[in-house]
């Protein structure tokens, strides 16, 4: 007799817990990467707008700069053009001198750029070089004969004059000490400061070997310009002594 017995059924209930469970473990995971996800992306999205707000904000500042520069520039602009009107009524006091701050500031330019001189200054003081004879009577600054020593000493104000004025005018260091140092001697013998070889500014050291040529190459209502060879070889005389000798050279040079 063969044994018989019920057929048994697979209990399916255990099975779709498990399968329920495996399931939702997989939807966690999934849960909290895109959590983390979008936690990552909320951080970033701050950071961006905290950046844009930063950027916004200097770039306001840059427009305010930029505003106060552009003032700054017309403001400066305008005090440069009533500082260059004084400097052209101080050379037409004297008949032999119009023109002769305009003439130092070209030469000037030139032998900078011969000898790879960078100062954005150098063509606003050479133009600015005597501004300080605006204090100078006519007396003294106009006198054909020698100074007394107390006239003498008057004249040679004019320097520190010079840079007084610029500096009340909130021009650059840079152009109020080649203005104040423009008269020293290479061999410190020279005035304002008694500065001597590279103490003195190159610009200031050009400038006075420029005022120089200038001064003995043009005509002056007491004498008659001195010639080219004639300007220079007084230069070469006081080259080391008064005047920086390469600038000497080098002016020789572009004048040829």
């Amino acid at each position: 007799m063969n044994d018989t017995s019920p057929d048994k059924t697979p209990d399916t209930s255990d099975l779709s817990l498990r399968q329920a469970q495996i399931y939702a473990k997989e939807l966690n995971v999934l849960f909290q990467e895109e959590r983390k996800r979008r936690q990552e992306l909320e951080e970033e999205k701050r950071r961006l707008e905290q950046r844009i707000r930063e950027l916004m904000a200097l770039n306001a500042l840059f427009q305010e700069q930029q505003a106060k520069m552009f003032q700054i520039q017309q403001s400066y602009g305008w005090l440069e053009a009533i500082l260059q009107e004084v400097v052209a009524t101080l050379d037409a006091r004297d008949p032999g001198r119009q023109g002769h701050s305009t003439r130092v500031a070209q030469l000037a330019s030139d032998l900078a750029s011969r000898i790879g001189l960078t100062d954005e200054g150098l063509p606003l003081a050479a133009r600015l070089h005597d501004i300080g004879y605006i204090l100078i009577p006519d007396g003294i600054l106009l006198r054909r004969d020698s100074l007394s020593p107390a006239e003498e000493a008057v004249f040679k104000q004019h320097p520190l004059i010079g840079d007084t004025i610029l500096q009340a005018a909130g021009l650059p260091l840079e152009v109020r000490l080649t203005v104040r140092h423009h008269h020293e001697n290479y061999d410190g013998s020279g005035y304002p400061d008694g500065l001597a070889g590279e103490q003195i500014g190159l610009s200031a050291r050009l400038i006075a070997v420029i005022e120089a040529y200038e001064e003995m190459s043009t005509w002056r209502p007491y004498r008659p310009p001195l010639s080219r060879e004639q300007s220079m070889l007084k230069l070469r005389e006081g080259a080391g002594i008064q005047y920086d000798p390469f600038i000497v050279k080098s002016l020789g040079e572009i004048l040829g």
